[in-house]
């Protein structure tokens, strides 16, 4: 039986795959994403070298620059790709049909979570190319973006989990402890 449950698992992240990257919206983004870094990286690189510039000095800012704007899109991208995973299917209409087969909830959402995972991981390795203007220069180490890397992912995994986490609603008696009270009543 668990074997059953663990094809029907890669089933469902098997179609979430297809689904996501079968959709013009990922090459927009990848694109759309990739010339906005670059076109920040140029311009920081235009700024800063000078004729008498310091390259491992200006290879490490360019590191900070860069990890620093990954680091943003990471935070704002991944609840923004992984909130709507279950409300989409919702939307879609096919939420019912996905839950009449032998899945459980859960599998369902770590299905949906590992494929929006893997779709944010694509963003961020796609991104690979743009680092290797930092090593043109030098002065940064492979352990130092293999780390980054691993850190971006970790960070990836967390957000993620917490954007797909079940929020419990208040019931009827937690209510009058939410609403504010006055300080002078």
């Amino acid at each position: 039986m668990n074997k059953l449950r663990g094809r029907f698992l890669q089933a469902v992240l098997a179609v979430e795959l297809r689904r996501r990257v079968r959709s013009r919206r990922l090459a927009w983004l990848l694109s759309g994403y990739l010339a906005a870094i670059g076109a920040i990286i140029l311009g920081y690189l235009d700024v800063s070298t000078g004729p008498d510039a310091v390259f491992s000095a200006t290879s490490r800012e360019l590191f900070s620059l860069l990890s620093t704007l990954q680091l943003v899109m990471v935070l704002f991208l991944t609840p923004a790709v992984t909130a709507g995973t279950i409300s989409g299917e919702r939307e879609r209409q096919t939420l019912n049909l996905l839950l009449t087969t032998n899945l459980t909830a859960a599998e369902i959402v770590v299905g949906k979570l590992v494929s929006s995972l893997s779709f944010l991981a694509l963003l961020v390795v796609a991104s690979l190319p743009l680092y290797a203007i930092v090593f043109v220069y030098g002065g940064v180490s492979p352990t130092a973006l293999a780390s980054t890397f691993a850190f971006f992912l970790f960070t990836m995994a967390v957000v993620a989990a917490s954007a797909c986490s079940p929020r419990p609603l208040p019931t009827e008696r937690a209510r009058p402890w939410l609403q504010p009270t006055p300080w002078w009543g």
